[in-house]
């Protein structure tokens, strides 16, 4: 059995991070191999649950650094990063969702209100995402017809 301290020396974390990782999230102890398969898979695909974080996959950021986008002249949408923010914003909408199904009889109120608000939030994007992503296949439809 490898010791966490391993295992957050080999991952170049905190033995704080490696430690939540093993007795919370179920990462394996077995081996290293078994540890590092287990991150790769499940600590670096955590889809964003941050509404701001969520409204930047989906190009709803207006910051500085951005280009303005005018009326007259939008940008024309790339499939494949809406397709990337639409995967993103469901998984974001299903882990909140499975979040509130957790929390559901062990929440308090109050949390159990800010887990619902993260959902609403999550869906309502989800959703903006999905009707912008089918808005962006209409002209390629007509094209292939």
């Amino acid at each position: 059995m490898v010791s966490i301290s391993a295992i957050a020396r080999s991952w170049g974390t905190s033995r704080p991070y490696a430690s939540k990782c093993v007795n919370h999230r179920s990462c394996p102890r077995t081996s290293l191999e078994a540890a590092n398969e287990w991150r790769e898979y499940c600590a670096s695909t955590r889809p964003p649950t941050n509404s701001k974080q969520i409204a930047k996959l989906l190009g709803d950021d207006d910051s500085e650094g951005v280009s303005k986008r005018t009326a007259d002249n939008p940008p024309p949408p790339s499939l494949h990063s809406l397709h990337n923010a639409l995967e993103a914003a469901i998984c974001a909408q299903e882990q909140a969702f499975c979040l509130v199904q957790e929390a559901i009889g062990a929440a308090t109120d109050s949390k159990m209100a800010m887990l619902l608000a993260v959902h609403n939030r999550a869906l309502e994007l989800r959703l903006r995402a999905e009707a912008q992503y089918r808005q962006a296949l209409e002209p390629q439809k007509g094209r292939h017809c």
